[in-house]
């Protein structure tokens, strides 16, 4: 509880999408990343100085920090309709040891999108599509119509007990990881490179975000 009161779904949504707007930050965690990143906030290259916009327009870079090279560039989170969310989480069963436990009511849904990065590779749709545009339209502009998929966290509350409630991490639209390649269907080896490599990383990195997330969501609440 807040206060000594009830917390409302309302307040639910709020600390839970204060800590998914977050991501990014996280990543530039000291303590996840032994100092070998960092996360920066930076601007694109709109040209329009409303401060609105600028706050639209605003990037989340995850860097190395000896030398500046982008590995994943993030745009603005925004908030996926919880009528939306919930529409894919219907009849879901999630497997716990403790039996089968329906899927409830979905609290909150945040999509983070991907924007590039030197670990995001453009699909073949959209690299064609970027080579044919026009010479005089602005880089700013392509990338923004370009689609390098997103995160999308879900926070759901079950059916069964409202304060049991699941955590679900999805990579979301047409993101490829660069080790992949442009080729379909992806080589053996370079299948092989990005298991053993960038896959097992997102899935630690992800495991120490749903920890932090829940520890996080237990301090706010109390």
């Amino acid at each position: 509880n807040m206060d000594g009161t009830e917390v409302t779904t309302k307040q639910q949504q709020q600390i839970v999408r204060e800590i998914f707007t977050n991501y990014p930050d996280f990543l530039g965690r000291s303590s996840l990343t032994l100092g070998l990143c960092r996360a920066v906030r930076s601007y694109d290259d709109g040209n329009d100085d409303v401060r609105k916009q600028k706050q639209q327009q605003q990037q989340y870079k995850l860097q190395t920090s000896l030398l500046p090279l982008n590995l994943l560039t993030f745009g603005m989170p925004r908030v996926v309709s919880s009528k939306k969310s919930s529409s894919r989480f219907e009849n879901n069963v999630h497997q716990s040891t403790s039996g089968g436990t329906t899927i409830g009511k979905v609290i909150c849904c945040i999509e983070i999108p991907i924007v590039g990065g030197l670990l995001a590779r453009l699909s073949e749709e959209d690299s064609s599509t970027s080579s044919s545009s026009s010479s005089s339209s602005s880089s700013t502009v392509k990338n923004r119509n370009i689609d390098h998929g997103c995160l999308r966290f879900t926070w759901l509350q079950t059916t069964e007990n409202q304060n049991n409630t699941i955590l679900i991490t999805e990579i979301a639209g047409k993101y490829r990881p660069t080790l992949a390649g442009c080729k379909t269907p992806i080589p053996t080896w370079r299948n092989a490179m990005y298991c053993s490599t960038q896959r097992m990383v997102h899935a630690h990195v992800m495991w120490r975000f749903h920890g932090f997330a829940v520890r996080e969501y237990q301090h706010k609440i109390l």
